[in-house]
């Protein structure tokens, strides 16, 4: 029963209103336009490197202005999309202004990396003359050091074959980001193997094969294949055969071989 109300409407609407003065009545009518404000849309959160520039906000609409606090950092504190160069975590507030004087409001927080973070496997072991490859994560671009054992000191998947045990280090940059990294490659000892002396034998007999300094043995020959494990193996070849044999330790193994000779039978006269 105001004669002067205030009204809020969310989309456009037509008021009436009704006066009266003790039997007089009349009517009158206003519409009240609902303007829409102009969303404010700073952008999503960002991570940056000291001295790297990002974009904030998105292209400007028509009619609209644009004021982001603070204004450091940033090229142009009224643009809607401005270029942000920070040397320090900043969260900016922008506030949009429609031609009709409507305003909205947007957050958006830009965090400046102290160090880039770069992943490597964990220390690792091989055998003496295997390669192993190791992927770091985090980095765009890699250097390695030092270039022993290394296949390509500037690779992002290097190829490693150190002779003896060897920590490697890398320095990784993503724009201005920097950070670093180390992994340990063990290298294990190989089994001192040794199949034995060659031997010499008549057809017939047989002789006891015997290897010594790994853990694990594997015997065989090119024609028949495995033939026997453990470190010792009776023979008897019909013919003169070179046998192999694999020792492992558990980790690495290594191979040596034996010669059995099968001796030419006399020949006997009358």
């Amino acid at each position: 029963n105001s004669s002067t109300p205030i009204v809020s409407p969310a989309t456009n609407t037509t008021y009436g209103v009704i006066v009266s003065s003790g039997l007089c009545v009349d009517t009158a009518f206003v519409v009240v336009n609902v303007i829409q404000a102009i969303a404010a849309n700073a952008g999503k959160d960002q991570s940056t490197c000291p001295g790297e520039s990002v974009t904030l906000g998105i292209p400007s609409q028509n009619g609209a202005s644009y004021t982001w606090n603070p204004p450091i950092y940033l090229n142009n504190s009224k643009s809607s999309n401005p270029t942000c160069t920070p040397t320090a975590s900043t969260e900016y507030v922008l506030t949009v202004t429609s031609s009709a004087g409507c305003i909205s409001f947007d957050t958006v927080k830009v965090t400046v990396a102290d160090k880039l973070e770069i992943t490597l496997p964990s220390d690792t072991a091989t055998c003496p003359g295997i390669p192993i490859i190791i992927k770091p994560i985090g980095g765009q671009t890699y250097k390695w050091y030092p270039p022993i054992g290394i296949n390509d000191t500037n690779a992002s998947e290097p190829v490693f074959t150190p002779q003896q045990t060897t920590t490697y280090y890398v320095e990784a940059k993503n724009g201005n980001c920097k950070g670093n990294d180390s992994i340990t490659i063990r290298i294990l000892p190989l089994p001192n193997l040794q199949a034995g002396q060659d031997q010499s034998i008549c057809i017939g007999d047989s002789t006891l094969l015997t290897a010594q300094g790994a853990t694990v043995y594997t015997w065989f020959t090119n024609a028949a294949g495995d033939i026997g494990t453990g470190n010792q193996l009776s023979v008897s070849p019909s013919v003169s055969t070179l046998y192999y044999v694999r020792g492992s330790n558990g980790a690495c193994s290594v191979l040596d071989s034996v010669f059995v000779t099968i001796k030419p039978q006399p020949k006997v006269s009358a």
